[in-house]
């Protein structure tokens, strides 16, 4: 399994997610996992807004289609 494939902080009332998995911020199923985690960690904390990022080249190469068709 790979490493957490982003960063959540909370501050003030807004979420901060910033995807980096280490390329372009595929969409796995590891990835879309974290991000429904940092969605209810934010909804948890009341943020208000979240903002959604990435330290990639690309905000997100789209799902990833090796994952997708080996049905993991």
């Amino acid at each position: 399994k790979m490493a957490q494939p982003l960063e959540c902080t909370i501050a003030d009332g807004v979420a901060s997610v910033a995807m980096n998995d280490g390329k372009v911020n595929v969409m796995t199923f590891d990835m879309l996992e974290a991000l429904t985690g940092a969605v209810s960690q934010a909804r948890d904390a009341g943020a208000a807004l979240i903002i959604r990022s990435s330290s990639a080249k690309a905000f997100s190469a789209g799902f990833d289609m090796k994952v997708l068709g080996a049905g993991d």
